[in-house]
């Protein structure tokens, strides 16, 4: 996935979220993963609560729920830019 398609989802969203808890509806939730915790694990939990979209880099962790493909699409982008300086 192209670093545009992330933009375009950006600004069809009500803003970005971090945490499952302060889900807005509309959101474009990107899950963060640091020593203790790992946001992947709650991308249903995001969806669930009404996120427009997600952005992961480990789709073993999402439930599938027939969106595999465009998941996965995301997933390879987080992985591709979570290291940019």
């Amino acid at each position: 996935m192209k670093l545009e398609t992330v933009y375009s989802y950006f600004l069809e969203s009500t803003g970005i979220c971090t945490d499952t808890r302060k889900i807005e509806k509309g959101c474009l939730f990107v899950a963060l993963r640091g020593d203790n915790f790992n946001g992947n694990k709650f991308t249903q939990q995001a969806l669930d609560k009404g996120a427009f979209k997600v952005i992961i880099d480990d789709i073993s962790q999402h439930k599938n729920t027939g969106e595999n493909h465009s998941l996965q699409k995301q997933s390879n982008t987080a992985s591709k830019t979570r290291y940019l300086p």
